[in-house]
């Protein structure tokens, strides 16, 4: 089992040398005087022994990362899916605007059986193995999109492994959505006027953010990540880091949109778009709308108001496309300051 720092700091010299065990061969050798990192490695029938550096001047995370680089500079084929998925975690916490729900995929899906196993050896069928197993937890992806979610993250993790020189191929490379079941549709969905004064109506402190998606525009992780609780003032900033096209975004907040966002939205993501879909099935609206089925509400009332094409582009921080995109780099702060003052009147006459 794993170490973690608490149970390294309480670990007391009692009278003989001894060794906890982090896995990957990874050790902590506690003596009278010292706690010392080393890794145990087997070659050519010999027990081989690599002295890291003492605790806590070497800290458990920093082990475990000069184990990967040990592995890899004197033995690449002996790195294991442990090590490589610490490698791969480590580029998503970086790289990720939103890194725990690839994480929590990790976390879910790989089993203890596969983590042993070295890089090198493993076969395509083990991972289809590993994607058909994929505990179903319950959350508003349904069990096929979350297994396909799942084998895009093993396609990518075995990526960074032939990148890395442990393996000459990605064995995950020819699994596709067969596997999985899941089928991609081109949703249409829009809400209705009953739809929205149910939405309006509704008590449960979830509704409140769908409320504020439908008044703003913006997409959930938006709407979470950049806090417009925090706000002061009309004009709300989202920073490039926390959209999805990664430009920085801003959006004028009225009154409607700030009493929605008065409290935090503590709810992650994921527990919002459950419960919408729960919500929506208890009510009978059929099929469930998502939270990003309210965004295309938002395009598409905008649009039949006579809001400008581009305005409505440019207020759900679209790139415009073609000859727009090269040459018009204007904001068009008073149009669209317009097109959210459209918004509210559209959504507080349905409610009305």
């Amino acid at each position: 089992m794993a170490l973690n720092d608490t149970q390294i700091r309480a670990a007391k010299w009692d009278g003989k040398d001894y060794t906890l065990n982090d896995g990957n061969g990874l050790y902590l050798n506690v003596r009278r005087s010292s706690k010392t990192w080393i890794i145990r490695r087997k070659r050519d029938g010999k027990m081989r022994v690599t002295t890291l550096g003492k605790y806590p001047d070497v800290g458990l995370k920093t082990a475990r990362k000069k184990t990967i680089e040990t592995d890899r500079k004197r033995h690449p084929s002996a790195v294991t899916v442990a090590q490589l998925a610490d490698e791969y975690r480590e580029i998503i916490n970086r790289d990720n605007k939103r890194p725990k729900t690839t994480l929590a995929y990790l976390d879910r899906g790989l089993p203890s059986s596969l983590l042993k196993t070295r890089v090198s050896d493993v076969l395509r069928t083990e991972l289809v193995d590993t994607i058909k197993a994929y505990p179903i937890s319950r959350t508003g992806c349904s069990g096929e999109r979350a297994r396909d979610a799942f084998r895009i993250i093993l396609r990518q993790m075995f990526d960074l492994a032939v990148e890395n020189g442990y393996r000459d191929d990605n064995p995950a490379d020819k699994i596709t959505a067969h596997t999985t079941g899941y089928k991609q549709v081109n949703r249409e969905r829009v809400l209705s006027d009953n739809e929205i004064k149910a939405l309006w109506n509704e008590t449960h402190h979830n509704a409140r953010v769908l409320r504020f998606l439908l008044l703003t525009g913006v997409r959930i992780g938006e709407a979470h990540l950049a806090k417009p609780w925090a706000t002061r003032g009309r004009i709300w900033r989202i920073p490039g880091e926390y959209s999805k096209n990664g430009d920085p975004h801003w959006v004028y907040l009225t009154d409607a949109a700030q009493q929605q966002a008065r409290h935090p939205f503590d709810r992650t993501m994921t527990a919002v778009q459950a419960w919408t879909k729960r919500w929506c099935q208890r009510n009978e609206f059929e099929p469930p709308f998502t939270p990003h089925d309210i965004r295309r509400t938002v395009a598409t009332r905008l649009n039949d108001a006579g809001i400008a094409p581009h305005i409505v582009e440019k207020m759900l921080n679209h790139r415009l496309q073609g000859v727009m995109r090269v040459y018009n780099k204007a904001q068009y702060e008073d149009e669209r300051i317009e097109g959210y003052k459209t918004l509210e009147h559209l959504v507080l006459e349905v409610v009305a």
